[in-house]
């Protein structure tokens, strides 16, 4: 798939969005960016707070002013997340990512995996599912035409009936029930997963940091020595999932979400 035209507008740090988050009121960070403890761009020499507010419209962040005002009035908000199991080198820091569309604005960005830093990328407002899956790290579609993961089977489903105080940052690869797979498909043990990513679209601002398991999401894992696979919508398989299918999966939930906006704005 042809890489998305996009406009790097510069990298900021995570302290910095974060007070511009306070600044305007927000409840901390865009999920699902956080601060880590890793260095940012401004390692001295931290902005006086009484002058912090004035940056974003007239100072060092000023590029970032309308990155930063479309997020506060977007009509769709995109997410995705992708965790990685430890390898022997140790921990693989997580793939954050947040889109968003306002009107005819369209923006992405991204935190670099090596530093509290997110990149941010102006594009057209109808290619964020193209970026998102852009930006994930791909490795190939899978070889198998549908797998199950005995622990993921029903815990993606499930979700639409879970707790909301489960969403937060810990979800993980473990506390899911294993259960026979379709003869069909084939099955992969809980230890080939590497990885694991959630994407999900909004049509109103997230009420907390974390996922909304209410909600419709995509779901996609990457498998040890073999690729990737993303689940159908009724999560009771995963197909190989390319580049192309990815952003395709995404673009059904902005849709959906659209869809919804018009209808409560009585556009028909």
């Amino acid at each position: 798939m042809p890489a998305v035209s996009r406009e790097h507008i510069g990298g900021i740090d995570i302290s910095d969005l974060a007070r511009i988050c306070d600044v305007l009121g927000l409840d901390g960070l865009p999920y699902p960016f956080a601060e880590t403890g890793r260095p940012g761009l401004q390692v001295s020499n931290p902005p006086e707070p009484h002058r912090f507010s004035d940056r974003p419209a007239d100072g060092d962040l000023r590029g970032f002013h309308r990155w930063i005002q479309a997020y506060t009035r977007a009509d769709i908000w995109v997410e995705c997340r992708v965790l990685y199991r430890a390898t022997e080198a140790g921990d693989i820091p997580d793939t954050r990512i947040s889109a968003l569309r306002a009107d005819q604005l369209g923006f992405c960005a991204v935190q670099r995996p090596d530093l509290d830093v997110v990149d941010v990328y102006e594009l057209a407002p109808y290619d964020l599912g193209a970026a998102i899956a852009n930006s994930v790290p791909l490795i190939g579609p899978g070889r198998h035409s549908q797998i199950t993961i005995p622990k993921y089977v029903d815990y993606f489903a499930d979700s639409t009936t879970a707790d909301a105080d489960t969403a937060d940052d810990d979800y993980t690869f473990s506390v899911l029930e294993p259960v026979t797979s379709r003869s069909a498909t084939v099955t992969v043990p809980d230890a080939g997963v590497a990885a694991v990513g959630t994407i999900q679209s909004h049509w109103e601002p997230a009420r907390s940091w974390g996922m909304d398991w209410a909600k419709s999401l995509v779901a996609w894992v990457q498998i040890s020595d073999d690729g990737d696979y993303v689940y159908v919508p009724d999560f009771s398989h995963a197909v190989p999932a390319t580049e192309r299918k990815l952003a395709d999966r995404i673009d059904d939930l902005i849709a959906a979400d659209v869809a919804v906006l018009r209808r409560r704005r009585g556009i028909t």
